[in-house]
């Protein structure tokens, strides 16, 4: 039987990096190359498509995408699947605990911290910004920069405690205001951890942005502080509502700990040096 149909199948995750002279470059990350013939079912994973986010201290990443080709057409609606579930994952700075995270389009996204509401099941999930536990001084004129226009700065010390107010900003409008308890106050954890909260998609006073103050002193000629814990997500919710659309995929269904989309409406050709964004950066080429 002579073959009817042949393919060279790819995902490619397409980021944007920035030079130091402010010109950028489209980076590929390619997973691994399929033949497809006839009919064929293709899949990429963590495990040969390094464009999944993948947790290297959890040993765990869950995105999934499967192709089902027939003669040249991924048809609809779930000739093309994605699937991904959350999993928990300490935060860079230990003693903050857990919280849930799931790959989503190939980013980590916050689906709920330990013992709290499951985002998944609110519609919204949150991209993670940043997770670590590096050390950073931070003084009167040299603030914590943080992401999406945020900055946490230092307004005031009260010397015999140590205890430090600290004001943040957000595209240089002040949005919060809070004091921290020093190293002589015997406070726990959280109380000596700056939190912010806000009202978030269709969540109430949601903690976005956390930092561990390690210490804070007054040296001869301003304010300083030592931060050695930082944790924010995007103030902008990343919708999960069903039938909208990344790409050219869609939010077919969530569960308390997965999601799932597909093509449906939207039946995809391959043709030569085709080129298409399934979802997010992640692009299908043949």
């Amino acid at each position: 039987m002579l073959r009817r149909y042949c393919a060279i199948i790819v995902i490619v995750l397409i980021s944007i990096a920035f030079a130091g002279s402010g010109a950028s470059a489209s980076l590929e990350i390619r997973g691994e190359v399929q033949l497809a013939e006839d009919e064929s079912e293709l899949s990429w994973s963590t495990n040969n498509f390094p464009g999944f986010y993948y947790s290297i201290d959890q040993n765990a990443g869950n995105e999934m995408i499967n192709l089902t080709l027939a003669y040249g057409r991924f048809s609809e609606p779930d000739g093309i699947v994605y699937t991904t579930s959350k999993h928990s994952k300490n935060f860079e700075y230990d003693d903050w605990g857990s919280y849930d995270v799931i790959g989503f389009l190939g980013e980590p996204y916050l689906a709920g911290y330990s013992g709290g509401e499951n985002l998944i099941e609110t519609q919204n999930i949150f991209r993670v910004l940043m997770d670590d536990d590096d050390e950073r001084t931070i003084t009167t004129d040299s603030p914590l920069e943080l992401k999406e226009g945020y900055r946490l700065k230092i307004k005031s010390l009260d010397e015999s405690l140590g205890t430090v107010t600290l004001e943040l900003e957000k595209n240089g409008k002040v949005v919060d205001t809070r004091s921290i308890p020093g190293p002589k106050d015997d406070a726990g954890i959280d109380e000596k951890t700056y939190v912010y909260k806000k009202d978030i998609g269709n969540l109430t006073n949601y903690p976005i942005i956390r930092a561990r103050i390690k210490n804070s002193f007054a040296g001869s000629s301003s304010l300083l502080a030592t931060v050695d814990g930082v944790f924010q997500v995007s103030d902008t919710p990343t919708s999960l509502d069903i039938d909208h659309r990344y790409g050219a995929l869609r939010v077919a269904n969530t569960y308390s700990d997965t999601i799932v989309m597909d093509n449906k409406d939207n039946t995809i050709s391959i043709e030569k040096k085709m080129d298409v964004n399934l979802m997010g950066d992640i692009h299908l080429k043949a």
